[in-house]
């Protein structure tokens, strides 16, 4: 398989590519969601990724 199409399983329904997304890192990363909650001003339970594509199949 190519790293083309490897990359291209990490694209979110979001659009985004999650090996650089900071949405998809704060989901392991408390610490990070804080920060991340706090710049977008909204309360961290709403910092959420809904995860790429191979996970959901979308």
């Amino acid at each position: 398989m190519s790293v083309q199409l490897d990359d291209a399983k990490l694209a979110a329904p979001c659009g985004l590519y999650c090996g650089v997304c900071p949405v998809s890192m704060a989901s392991s990363n408390n610490a990070l969601a804080e920060k991340l909650a706090q710049t977008m001003g909204l309360p961290p339970e709403r910092i959420k990724c809904l995860g790429c594509k191979t996970e959901r199949g979308t």
